[in-house]
């Protein structure tokens, strides 16, 4: 009677992160979708598909580890099972902060990434389940100029397209976007809506989803804005 009651005790334990993992499922599950169908960084995805899996498989090591340990009827190696899994998950858990730090560092925008320069500025507003809200990030290059250079040898030369400089100065994005007037220097757009580099139809879409990236050769800074609604 004993032995029965530990066992059901113990496996009523491991149903308590049962819901932790319901939820870890579906969240890694879509952010690994958001991954796959957008830009993101291959550590990224790979990340959020093992955390899907993680969170996905734990309900089966649970019922295998119950079905044994009831059909044996006592408590082997095999029902540990869940704690084994539980303890992955947290080395999963415990592994995000660095692996975001990283993924932060080493993202490419238009080939500019954060380790290579120095941060000045960065804000990201991007909430909700769509994804709405920008993000901007300035770069002081003065130090690594030549790679600087290197990069921005296939943008476009200033002044912007009309197009683009009626969004960004005709709607004020340039005060989100911490963005000053530049003279001289250079450019690169993208419209994530079509995955082009074109911006003549960029007023004919319902909404923005588009990334700009302007380099002020006079100060030797790298100004980046994403904006999506």
């Amino acid at each position: 009677m004993k032995k029965k009651l530990l066992t059901i005790s113990f496996f009523m334990f491991f149903a308590l992160p049962i819901p932790v993992a319901i939820f870890a499922w579906f969240w890694t599950s879509i952010r690994f979708f958001i991954c796959m169908m957008t830009d993101k960084t291959l550590v990224e995805t790979v990340s959020m598909f093992i955390g899907a899996l993680i969170g996905g498989t734990y309900i089966i090591s649970y019922l295998i580890a119950l079905f044994l340990t009831c059909k044996n009827k006592k408590i082997t190696k095999i029902s540990l099972l869940p704690l084994f899994h539980c303890a992955v998950a947290v080395i999963y858990v415990i592994s995000l902060t660095p692996t975001a730090i990283y993924i932060s560092e080493t993202t490419e925008h238009f080939g500019f990434a954060k380790k290579d320069f120095t941060v000045v500025e960065e804000i990201d507003t991007h909430g909700g389940f769509h994804g709405d809200g920008s993000y901007y990030l300035i770069l002081d290059c003065s130090d690594n100029k030549d790679k600087a250079l290197e990069k921005v040898k296939n943008w476009n030369k200033l002044p912007l397209s009309e197009n683009l400089n009626n969004i960004m100065y005709g709607n004020s994005l340039t005060e989100e976007a911490h963005l000053p007037t530049i003279e001289n220097g250079y450019y690169m757009f993208k419209d994530r809506q079509t995955d082009s580099t074109d911006d003549s139809e960029l007023f004919d879409e319902a909404s923005y989803n588009f990334s700009i990236a302007i380099y002020d050769s006079d100060t030797d800074k790298m100004y980046y804005f994403d904006f999506d609604t």
